[in-house]
């Protein structure tokens, strides 16, 4: 479970941070890379390859977060809070009216969550934490992700700069 951006989220709240800091995948580097990887058959930016599986994996698991914390999931947001933060916070009217405007999208005016795509990100998530993948495994799982993501519109706008015409370009090659 993302227990520790629950406790990042409520750190923010603490500060009186008004907006989730969210960082998208470099839709640039993300495309060069898969490029080079079908033209080559190899990963020539190593260090990027790592840097988006990271970032995509930050993302997913701050987007379970902010799902599970606004009561999109069978999940009680005050009990996970609670364990997040070993009991040393009460999810209560004032945090819950913060969260909404923190977790808004201010491009969107949407939230950044997920009701669609939660499970089965998560679940590519935890295969990009795995120690041992090599970069064709990562660069697969990758693909597996904004193949999840491309679905919908909004997603891809959230994950990824260039969005859903990035995307659209990177499929048709």
């Amino acid at each position: 479970m993302c227990l520790t951006q629950i406790s990042g989220i409520v750190a923010d709240y603490r500060a009186g941070v008004r907006s989730q800091p969210w960082k998208k995948v470099d839709g640039k580097r993300l495309k060069k890379i898969f490029e080079d990887y079908m033209l080559y058959g190899v990963v020539h930016d190593e260090r990027g390859l790592r840097n988006i599986s990271e970032k995509l994996g930050t993302l997913i698991r701050t987007m379970e977060a902010n799902t599970i914390l606004m009561g999109h999931t069978p999940m009680s947001p005050k009990l996970v809070i609670e364990e997040a933060t070993e009991g040393l916070f009460n999810y209560d009217d004032r945090f819950e009216e913060w969260l909404c405007d923190y977790v808004t999208d201010p491009d969107q005016g949407s939230w950044r969550i997920s009701d669609y795509a939660m499970d089965h990100l998560s679940e590519l998530a935890n295969s990009l934490c795995e120690d041992e993948l090599t970069d064709e495994e990562t660069i697969q799982v990758i693909n597996k992700i904004l193949m999840v993501v491309h679905r919908r519109n909004d997603l891809t706008e959230l994950f990824v700069s260039g969005g859903v015409e990035l995307l659209d370009d990177m499929a048709e090659k």
